[in-house]
């Protein structure tokens, strides 16, 4: 589970608005996260990096998988389907090597 830290007066939440009475008081949000790694065999630029991994998540998109970019060599995902499927399509990669990571 990640933890997730807000400090502001209103959270939406699946399109819901959810009202506080706090004042800047930050309150915690529990969620669950599916993250790949992609672990580049040659490749030491971080911008390259980045650009491989936002290619990724463009044709993880296509493909009708909806990711968030986390740093420049991992993807996030809501569920563990839509991740297991991204290790399969990605997996045909030469470039780098697709590995989960539990959080």
């Amino acid at each position: 589970m990640r933890l997730k830290t807000y400090s502001s007066h209103t959270l939406f939440l699946n399109k819901a608005k959810l009202a506080l009475d706090v004042h800047a008081i930050p309150f915690l949000l529990y969620t669950s996260v599916h993250t790949l790694k992609l672990n580049f065999h040659t490749i030491t630029s971080q911008e390259l990096k980045e650009t491989y991994t936002y290619c990724a998540a463009i044709d993880l998109f296509v493909r009708g998988i909806h990711t968030s970019q986390s740093s420049a060599t991992r993807l996030v995902f809501d569920c563990e389907q839509d991740r297991t499927y991204a290790a399969l399509a990605l997996s045909a990669s030469t470039v780098y090597t697709v590995v989960y990571e539990d959080s």
